[in-house]
């Protein structure tokens, strides 16, 4: 009898411990959700690893970023990998920032992908990017 009633005095120690944790965590993961509704057209700030949700379902992680090494006075080249998925499809795309060592001017990339426009505005290396998404069909002349 003494066994009994010791493992329910565990059993009941460890689920009122355990069940206020796993209901704090199921509100915290409901919150972030909520400040990641974004819509197209915005100024979307993408951090590493952190994944956010556009409102007609396209899902978008920064993963990694990657660089040229650049040569005296040569081209300089960072690349922000993005993993993209939608409904019925997934994909990754590159986003880089183009200049010269030693000028300050810099180029940024614009990409499309399943009838998405991706342009890339601000950088910063192993930290984030600024891009703005806009859904359209690739111009024939690019």
């Amino acid at each position: 009898m003494k066994i009994k009633y010791v493992g329910i005095v565990a059993f009941l120690f460890a689920w009122v411990l355990l069940v206020p944790t796993c209901q704090a965590q199921t509100r915290i993961d409901a919150s972030k959700m909520q400040k990641n509704k974004y819509t197209l057209g915005d100024v979307l700030l993408l951090k590493l690893n952190e994944e956010i949700q556009i409102c007609d379902s396209l899902s978008i992680k920064l993963t990694y970023f990657t660089h040229k090494r650049p040569f005296n006075n040569g081209p300089t080249k960072a690349t922000a990998i993005l993993s993209l998925t939608t409904a019925t499809n997934s994909s990754e795309i590159g986003l880089s920032i183009h200049g010269r060592l030693g000028q300050s001017e810099v180029r940024y990339d614009s990409k499309f992908w399943n009838g998405y426009e991706f342009r890339l505005t601000d950088f910063a290396y192993d930290d984030y990017i600024k891009v703005i998404i806009e859904k359209r069909e690739k111009d024939r002349n690019d």
